[in-house]
């Protein structure tokens, strides 16, 4: 019997973590194909610097360093298509909040909720950035 319960939580546990590892996983290639979309004079960053997100620790910085590197090559690509963005810098704010609260959250996890709904919009958000620039090279 107690091998048995051994083997639950041991299979509940990587269920969690599936749970929480594979959004994340989509999320990180998001922001990758993002940054591969903005011409490499226009990226702050290299695509693939997304995945230090996972280095533990470390994070807490990168997070923070990843949107604004993304926020700022948004507004030069955009500013060299002629795309007209919603915002002086897209996705910054959003992004912003959700750094805070990812870092907060890991402390104070009665915020997880709410982080996680700023995580939901801040993708969302680089999403249809992402779109924007899709499209613009396809009508050009």
């Amino acid at each position: 019997m107690g091998s048995l319960l051994a083997l639950f939580g041991i299979v509940g546990v990587i269920i969690l973590i599936a749970i929480l590892i594979i959004p994340y996983i989509f999320y990180c290639i998001e922001l990758q194909n993002t940054l591969k979309e903005i011409k490499p004079e226009n990226r702050k960053m290299n695509p693939g610097q997304v995945w230090l997100l996972y280095v533990p620790f470390f994070r807490w910085y990168w997070s923070f360093a990843v949107v604004n590197n993304i926020a700022d090559s948004l507004k030069l690509e955009f500013e060299q298509r002629g795309i007209k963005a919603d915002v002086e810098r897209p996705g910054f704010a959003f992004g912003l909040v959700y750094a805070i609260l990812s870092v907060v959250s890991d402390f104070v996890l009665v915020l997880s909720p709410v982080s996680l709904g700023f995580f939901i919009v801040y993708w969302v958000k680089i999403r249809g950035y992402r779109k924007l620039l899709v499209e613009s090279k396809n009508a050009a």
